[in-house]
């Protein structure tokens, strides 16, 4: 299966800002996408409209690097290599994060949210609540600041707190989610 033009530029963008490079150019973004089979007009498309987005910028003619819009991912991956600086001891505590009042009506706001809690090592404990273990540097405000830049402004993220003294059972359903 051919991945998505707009999934596979902003990984490549992502890709080429981790190597500490800021821009790809259009040939190079076409002939990377040809390698998946994708047509030209589609990159082109997904170039423009990822644009418009503001997921990327045009610096100069037939560039492109990574807009505003992408900043808060490309932060949060480069983060992914100073995860064991970044973890603190587990004291056995939780965050949590309940999204039953936020509605799944808005497939681009879930979906936004769901991209969001996997990159933040959040999995699903029960329908409507995401777990994660407290045992990142920040805790639960420094979360909650980074859940906020991952989605689009207006998406709701839910109500993120600490838990703890989960019942036995629980404790162990919440420990197999790692």
């Amino acid at each position: 299966m051919n991945p998505n033009p707009r999934s596979l530029i902003l990984s490549l963008m992502l890709g080429t800002e981790a190597r500490g490079e800021a821009e790809l150019s259009v040939r190079e973004l076409l002939a990377a996408c040809a390698l998946f089979s994708l047509p030209e007009n589609a990159v082109r498309v997904a170039l423009a409209r990822a644009v418009t987005a503001g997921l990327l910028v045009a610096p100069r003619r037939g560039c492109y690097a990574l807009g505003p819009e992408a900043r808060p991912l490309a932060q949060e991956v480069s983060r992914w290599r100073r995860t064991e600086a970044l973890m603190t001891g587990w004291t056995g505590e939780w965050i949590a994060v309940h999204v039953g009042a936020t509605g799944r009506s808005d497939r681009t706001a879930l979906r936004a949210r769901e991209r969001a809690f996997g990159l933040l090592g959040f999995a699903e404990f029960e329908r409507g609540l995401h777990l994660r273990p407290d045992n990142l540097a920040g805790g639960a405000e420094a979360l909650r600041a980074r859940l906020r830049a991952l989605l689009p402004s207006g998406t709701e993220a839910g109500t993120l707190f600490v838990l703890r003294g989960l019942a036995g059972d629980d404790e162990q359903r919440a420990r197999q989610l790692w």
